[in-house]
């Protein structure tokens, strides 16, 4: 028996049903005889019936046992004649007729299936990164239907996303999805057309652009007189979003990003007048945003490289051409040299206002500008400076010198508006006046001297050199004012070069004088150590004669911070003096002035004072604390020590060292300003590794001291970019540039100290302190009727003569 039904799920339940359970009729068949029974079936259990499907009940070979009569109406069939139907095959119903007046004993009932449900769909939410790939999975989803239906799952179409209708797998359709939020909707029916719906939120999130360490942070060093616009540093970015637009920018006005390809490029801008003494580093940050607004950001160090000036490599220097010389003949080049290749330009003045001569101002290149042979100057000067836009250099000097002129020799210094004064008594071949005389062709020729005297005893006394024009006493005969015949004698001074001659007259008159005490020598020295006030500084050894034996000699001195015995001339200290004070004089000329009581006698003393090294070099602390991490670099400064010395000159150079003698190894060094670095790489060394060693400053003199050090490697997990230091390394860091540099100046000092020997040793200092000797000496003159002048005419070599 079949009964045709909608689209549902039941159970047809009988005694042969292959199906049927004891308990599903919940008793025997015995027990149901006249009695109608609904059985209830549960789920797992019913059978799926199909829209148009018929119900029936087959019992092969036996017809089914009425049991109830539904009445008219042609809706069910009934055969006898299935046959036996195997597993799998077909009954083709369309070749029986339908009939009424149903009648069976098992009756199937037909309910509504149930509604397919989504098991995770419920608020599901993925998320994704926009450079996900074609095939990225991102989702199953999960549908279930209480019947045991087959259900057929469904997505609606999506531009960027697939759905396997057979392994419900959600994943990505094509590459590079845009960043946002989207959301999938879903269907699930079952055979009957019941369905359920669902939506999955995907979000998919922008990747973010970044900036490799490898790129940045970074530095580069930039020469000041850069002015083209110049490549600094590529930085690379990368960014997972496939079609991220990326932008840079850059927070220092004189730099600016472009565009490479790949990535970007910090660049200085053209002109952008750098600094070095206003700015040495610049620290740029660089911001590269994607097209959603994410960025990173990192840093670059520009540290500005000094203008190095530019030299002369020819100048000063000298030249000769000849009178026949055209305009516009080349016939000197300036040559110069600049480390960075910065263009050079030139300027220059001439000793001269209308200069014959011209300098170009691009090349250097200096040429005549007038036909040479008008000229009657012999010498000229062309100063010359140069620029490389930033630092002039000079001037330097070249001198031009024009060959084939003849100048005539000129006396420069005579005639003189008064007579020459010697006093009687002084000593041989003293230097009376210095003839003084002009002449441009002085390179190539040779001038001589002559004179005659009127009258002619002044020949006995005065003689004139031949070759300097100096006149002097006679190196045989001493004047003696009372022996001579005349008293004043003219000097007919004549010069000539070979070609040409120039005469001019001096008077020169002799003087008488009382006699005075004399020092034996015009200088005298004494050297000893910075003391107190009081304290005997030494002895010069003065030695003072006077013609009259019975005169008492008493000294005097004009330094105020000195004394000197009257008697003996032993020099003092008059205050306490100390060479650590700024601006005290080591080296001290004082007049020494020795009195008979009426007439005086001066010589010049010469004090050297010796610094005493007398101060202890003492560090700012006894201990010092510095910290690094063990990602510092070789040459990194990690701190600084300080120390002062109370000692000028010399003894006040002091020098760093450190004693690691305790440590495993070297890990530090110290330059000579005291500035502690790393020697040896921490970055085997853990976090919390502390060093200590000791410091110690000593002065050149050798007095020191000590301070304690301690390094601690502080734990990080950042890479540092840079040390703290901002500057380079100077001249003065280098412990070995102050050591020899000391000894440079200890070297110095001692031949300072040879050539005063020298000096004093060849006498050359005579003709100074004997013109002393003599203006102190005039003063008294003056006090018996003489009259006094100090002869300032230019070029006499500050020589002093006397008239009456």
């Amino acid at each position: 028996m079949a009964a045709g039904a909608n689209c549902a799920s039941g159970r047809t339940i009988g005694e042969n049903d292959p199906k049927k359970k004891d308990d599903d009729l919940d008793g025997t068949v015995a027990a149901m005889v006249d009695q109608e029974n609904i059985a209830s079936i549960a789920t797992g259990q019913r059978i799926q019936v199909q829209q148009d499907d018929y119900l029936g009940i087959y019992y092969p070979g036996n017809p089914i046992v009425s049991n109830k009569n539904e009445g008219s109406g042609k809706d069910f069939k009934e055969t006898e004649s299935v046959g036996n139907i195997g597993v799998g095959n077909t009954f083709d119903w369309g070749t029986v007729t339908t009939t009424d007046d149903r009648k069976y004993a098992i009756n199937a009932k037909v309910n509504d299936g149930d509604t397919p449900s989504f098991t995770n769909l419920g608020g599901a939410t993925v998320t994704m990164v926009d450079a996900s790939t074609v095939g990225h999975y991102l989702f199953t989803v999960s549908a279930s239907d209480d019947d045991g239906d087959t259900l057929t799952t469904t997505m609606n179409t999506e531009t960027y996303f697939d759905f396997d209708t057979s392994t419900l797998q959600v994943t990505v359709k094509t590459s590079g999805v845009p960043a946002g939020s989207y959301t999938l909707n879903f269907q699930t029916s079952d055979p009957c057309s019941n369905s359920a719906s669902g939506t999955l939120s995907v979000t998919v999130t922008n990747s973010v652009p970044m900036i490799p360490v490898s790129s940045l942070p970074y530095y580069a060093y930039i020469h000041e007189d850069t002015t083209a616009e110049t490549l600094l540093h590529s930085i690379t970015i990368t960014d997972a979003s496939p079609s991220d637009t990326i932008t840079c920018t850059e927070t220092e006005a004189k730099f600016l990003t472009k565009s490479l390809s790949p990535g970007y490029g910090l660049y200085s801008k053209a002109n952008p007048s750098f600094q070095y003494s206003t700015k040495k580093k610049y620290s740029i940050v660089v911001t590269c945003t994607d097209s959603y607004s994410d960025s990173d950001s990192s840093y670059f160090i520009a540290y500005i490289l000094p203008n190095t000036p530019p030299s002369f490599t020819n100048l000063p220097d000298s030249v000769s051409i000849s009178t026949s010389t055209s305009s516009g003949t080349s016939f000197y080049q300036v040559s110069t040299s600049d480390s960075e290749g910065d263009g050079i330009t030139f300027s220059s003045t001439c000793s001269v206002v209308s200069c014959p001569f011209t300098l170009d101002a691009s090349t250097g290149e200096i040429r005549a500008n007038t036909n040479l042979n008008v000229l009657t100057t012999v010498g000229y000067e062309i100063f010359v400076s140069i620029s490389d836009g930033l630092t002039t250099v000079g001037p330097r000097t070249l001198t031009i010198l024009i060959t084939d002129i003849n100048t005539d020799p000129v006396i420069q210094n005579l005639p003189l508006p008064f007579s020459l004064s010697v006093l009687e008594g002084v000593g041989l071949s003293t230097s009376v006046y210095q003839v003084l005389t002009a002449d441009p062709d002085s390179a190539t020729q040779s001038l001589t001297y002559s004179t005659t005297f009127s009258p002619v005893e002044g020949a006995t006394i005065f003689t004139l050199d031949t070759a300097t024009g100096l006149l002097h006493t006679s190196s045989a005969t001493q004047i003696d004012y009372e022996a001579l015949t005349a008293k004043s004698f003219t000097a007919s001074v004549s010069v000539t070069d070979g070609q040409s001659t120039d005469t001019q007259s001096v008077t020169v008159a002799v003087a008488d004088v009382n006699e005075a005490p004399t020092f034996a020598q015009s200088t005298y020295y004494v050297t000893g150590n910075e003391a107190g006030s009081g304290t005997v500084l030494g002895d010069p050894l003065l030695s003072v004669s006077d013609p009259d034996p019975t005169d008492v000699i008493t000294y005097s001195i004009d330094c105020e911070d000195f004394n000197i015995d009257p008697t003996t001339g032993v020099i003092s200290f008059a205050v306490d003096y100390d060479l650590d004070i700024a601006n005290t004089l080591s080296s001290i000329s004082c007049t020494i002035t020795a009195s008979d009581g009426d007439l005086v006698a001066y010589s010049t003393l010469f004090i050297t004072v010796i610094d005493v090294n007398d101060n202890t070099p003492t560090f700012g602390s006894e201990y010092y604390t510095f910290y690094t991490t063990s990602f510092a670099s070789v040459g990194d400064v990690i701190g600084s020590l300080t120390a002062t010395d109370g000692d000028l000159g010399i003894y006040g150079s002091i020098t760093y060292s450190i004693d690691q003698s305790a440590l495993a190894d070297t890990y530090f060094g110290v330059t000579g300003i005291g500035s502690v670095y790393i020697t040896k790489s921490t970055s085997s060394l853990g976090a919390g590794t502390s060093f200590t060693f000791s410091a110690i400053v000593t002065d050149y003199g050798g007095l020191n001291d000590t301070a304690w050090v301690t390094v601690v490697i502080v734990a990080t997990t950042t890479v540092p970019s840079t040390t703290t230091t901002e500057r380079y390394l100077t001249f003065f860091d280098d412990a070995r540039n102050v050591a020899w540099i000391t000894s440079f100046a200890m070297c110095g000092f001692g031949a300072v100290v040879l050539i005063g020997y020298l000096i004093y040793k060849h006498d050359v200092l005579t003709s100074f302190a004997k013109a002393v000797k003599d203006t102190f000496s005039r003063r008294l003159s003056a006090k018996r009727g003489f009259k006094m002048f100090n002869d300032n005419v230019a070029g006499l070599d500050g020589r002093f003569f006397y008239i009456t």
